[in-house]
């Protein structure tokens, strides 16, 4: 009943979405959504769930949820998300398609993408950790499609 609940919050919150990238947030600043959620009625999979076994996920496109832990400093065109359990994905956006707002770090965010685990190059990891990213990167990857960010 809790998650029929939460899930109900979100949808709610997504259909009163305004604005867009670049605005500024005010503490009464409705969610906002960056992208496209097309299943924003889905099943949420947890990322505890997702990061247990990847392998079942690969290539499928799933909607969770968790808190925004980091965010790419020099364009928002990534973000790292976390849950209560300690899981975490990485989440590039959808080939540069779109981008969050930087100061996203702190708040909950819902995700849609498609799962992909990936172990990254020196190079890479060397590039993501200049645009702010941690010494370790999950190397559960969710290439989002929509982004709803409260």
């Amino acid at each position: 009943m809790a998650r029929f609940l939460w899930m109900c919050m979100w949808l709610l919150a997504a259909c009163e979405v305004q604005g867009g990238v670049g605005e500024s947030k005010s503490p009464a600043e409705p969610p906002r959504v960056y992208g496209q959620l097309d299943q924003a009625s889905g099943r949420v999979v947890s990322l505890a769930e997702l990061a247990a076994d990847p392998a079942r996920y690969e290539g499928q496109t799933v909607l969770t949820e968790g808190e925004v832990q980091r965010v790419c400093e020099k364009r928002g065109c990534w973000l790292e998300l976390a849950d209560s359990s300690g899981a975490r994905a990485f989440v590039p956006m959808a080939g540069h398609a779109f981008t969050v707002p930087m100061e996203s770090v702190g708040e909950q965010a819902l995700v849609e993408g498609t799962v992909h685990r990936r172990e990254r190059s020196d190079a890479e990891r060397q590039h993501l950790q200049s645009d702010g990213a941690g010494s370790h990167i999950p190397s559960l990857s969710i290439e989002a499609h929509g982004v709803l960010i409260r």
